[in-house]
């Protein structure tokens, strides 16, 4: 570790981490952080530089709850952005473009690994709008419910695991051998789908089934899940925003829309709890209008999509099986007739490939 000083005489420390890449800090560790009972680690990246509105909206929501925040930036971030984002958590850390979020609570553990908060570390990044509905009361709800861990979303898909974009730890889980080994270990030779897997997926996996888990969405309770895992996230975005269940909405969602999901195309229709528009977060964010979708591209989606769940025709079934989670006979022939549906619209996608093919061929 070696030190050098900023222009205006501000100590700064080169720190190296387990992944070989460097990190810069201030000399002194927030107090504040080393002593509060809620602490967050807030993963930043922004490719210009910026610090956007929704990542303030987020700061300052989090900072409500009590939380001290350590926002580690991978962003080339000015001196007056540096500022900007010094203003407003307790300690800021701005290391390399490496090993994804992971990376950078890796770069937070580092510093503060010897604390111990008394109620939570909070694991979350600036991958979300939101909350859209007061945090605190949704932590309140979601924390009614005695967990060693929580997080937004459970997802199926590849492994059963907690989604990381929001993973609230209690002392049980951040400080087991696991967790410290995982904050510990070298990544600079992995690449991004072995981050993924070894620490995202890995890690959420290793949540649900050594602690006690809970997340404002189970997939347990949902038909269709237990048949064809499907993103939460994406095919029900707006009704779980509607219920105020999981207040945030992915940013690559109305960036890129990957799944072509028809509902995106009413996001200027999208109200956070108290009857707010998200247009100028959204905006501000994007720099232009979200991914809106043809109906050709549905279409496409409909016939050529691997996850069935994800096909237009499917999504009606899709809402139905979740707000009948507390119904089970009715979810029940919903998913049957999503069974036949389905089946039918593959029968039919599986002979107009094959007329495709012979037509190419004569």
């Amino acid at each position: 570790m070696t030190s050098r000083s900023k222009g205006g005489g501000e100590a700064i420390l080169v720190r190296e981490l387990p992944n070989g890449t460097a990190c810069l800090v201030t000399a002194d560790s927030s107090q504040k952080v080393l002593e509060s009972a809620r602490v967050c680690f807030f993963a930043h990246f922004n490719a210009h530089g910026e610090i956007k509105l929704h990542v303030r909206k987020y700061l300052a929501e989090l900072r409500s709850c009590g939380f001290a925040i350590v926002v580690i930036s991978a962003a080339r971030l000015s001196d007056e952005a540096r500022k900007d984002l010094q203003s407003q958590c307790d300690d800021l850390i701005v290391r390399e473009n490496m090993g994804l979020d992971w990376g950078s609570w890796q770069a937070a553990y580092k510093k503060y690994q010897h604390i111990k908060p008394k109620e939570y570390l909070l694991l979350c990044n600036d991958s979300v709008y939101g909350p859209l509905r007061p945090l605190s009361d949704w932590l309140e709800d979601l924390t009614r419910t005695p967990a060693d861990v929580y997080g937004a979303i459970i997802n199926w898909e590849i492994s059963p695991h907690l989604q990381s974009w929001f993973l609230l730890l209690t002392p049980k889980v951040y400080e087991a051998p696991f967790f410290k080994g995982l904050m510990n270990s070298n990544m600079a030779d992995l690449s991004k789908v072995e981050i993924i897997a070894r620490y995202e997926v890995g890690f959420g996996n290793y949540c649900l089934t050594q602690f006690r888990a809970h997340a404002a969405y189970d997939p347990g309770k949902s038909a269709i899940q237990a048949h064809t895992p499907f993103n939460a996230s994406h095919l029900l975005w707006d009704a779980m925003l509607a219920d105020g269940s999981v207040p945030f909405i992915k940013r690559e969602l109305f960036r890129d829309n990957p799944l072509a999901i028809a509902s995106v195309n009413r996001w200027k229709e999208t109200k956070d709890s108290s009857g707010g528009s998200i247009v100028q977060l959204v905006l501000d964010d994007l720099g232009g209008l979200p991914a809106t979708t043809s109906s050709f591209q549905r279409l496409k989606q409909g016939f050529r999509g691997k996850n069935p769940p994800s096909r237009p025709f499917n999504m009606g079934f899709v809402k139905v099986d979740y707000l009948t989670r507390e119904r089970p006979v009715i979810q029940r022939i919903n998913y049957r007739a999503y069974a036949v549906i389905n089946d039918a619209f593959s029968a039919f996608g599986r002979f107009g490939t094959k007329i495709l093919r012979r037509a190419r061929r004569s």
